[in-house]
């Protein structure tokens, strides 16, 4: 192939509009009649996982649209390789293998309720191992990260979620993204009794408490609890969806009304990214209005009479 006919992508890796460049780059450079694709990360970039996520996501779109990649990720220790953007992790795929042990930093794709149990319980595993963590954030974590990937099986309808994990010692944060290109936010309330204006609408909506599009799916009350959570943390959260922003960090608020993702067979993307600080307790109680998540990794260590056995 003729060097000249591949066009090599320069991605800002460390900011949030990256995948939103990288598409409008994509469909300007197949208007062009180009289907070679170079993507290249130097060795030393800082990249975090709401870049990560949907970066997997875009690539497999476009491969099926066509375009041919190369990845070019020079260095034994290039960060954006070993996330394996390039070609995610299969969850189910993996059930039995020993990748599945170490879920951190790398980009995983799941599809069913299975998929989302067993790479939650590993992420909350490998977190575990991993750092000191104050008390409430493991049991948070593991309900967030479970209500926020499952939301995309029951109510998305795209074929795949993208997560991603990472924890960041210097900042002692834990940091995940999930991704999928269904219908959104907006598209899945605005059939329901609650009937949205505007995608914005329909992300606040979501964000309080019983919201859901069929109350025979789902309670409606894990994206609520995902942002009770995070304002109780003091840790952050970025909500995309229909073309609309939501974020919180430091105590404020902020929204943006064009902030468009279009790609897929939707025209749409959903990013859900949050960061928990793992240095501040969290009373899940206070922050869920009482209810206390099931913590599994102690259920399934304690016998009959209450006794906890750690391996």
């Amino acid at each position: 192939m003729d060097k000249k006919s591949r066009k090599r992508i320069f991605l800002h890796w460390n900011r949030e509009s990256a995948p939103q460049a990288c598409i409008e780059k994509l469909e300007s450079l197949m208007q062009e009649g180009i289907f070679e694709v170079e993507i290249f990360a130097p060795e030393r970039v800082t990249v975090y996982s709401d870049i990560c996520a949907p970066l997997a996501g875009i690539f497999e779109w476009y491969t099926k649209k066509k375009i041919r990649f190369k990845f070019t990720f020079p260095g034994e220790n290039n960060y954006v390789r070993h996330t394996s953007i390039q070609k995610p992790y299969v969850v189910e795929e993996l059930l039995d293998s020993s990748e599945l042990k170490f879920p951190l930093d790398k980009v995983w794709k799941y599809s069913t309720p299975e998929g989302v149990n067993a790479l939650v319980t590993s992420i909350i595993n490998a977190l575990r191992e991993s750092a000191v963590l104050e008390p409430g954030v493991l049991s948070s974590t593991e309900w967030c990260v479970n209500e926020v990937m499952d939301n995309v099986l029951q109510h998305s309808n795209a074929q795949y979620g993208y997560v991603m994990g990472q924890l960041h010692r210097g900042r002692k944060r834990i940091s995940i993204c999930v991704f999928d290109m269904g219908v959104g936010i907006y598209n899945t309330l605005k059939k329901s009794k609650h009937i949205p204006r505007k995608p914005l609408d329909a992300i606040t909506l979501a964000l309080q408490e019983r919201v859901t599009r069929d109350e025979s799916v789902g309670q409606g009350n894990g994206m609520w609890g995902l942002n009770e959570i995070i304002k109780e943390n003091g840790g952050r959260i970025r909500i995309l969806s229909n073309g609309a922003l939501y974020s919180y960090k430091n105590g404020i608020i902020d929204t943006k009304e064009d902030y468009p993702m279009i790609i897929g067979k939707y025209k749409n993307a959903t990013v859900i990214d949050f960061q928990i600080d793992y240095s501040k307790t969290i009373n899940i109680a206070h922050a869920l209005n009482g209810y206390i998540p099931t913590d599994y990794w102690i259920e399934n260590r304690e016998t009959d009479d209450g006794t906890v056995y750690f391996e």
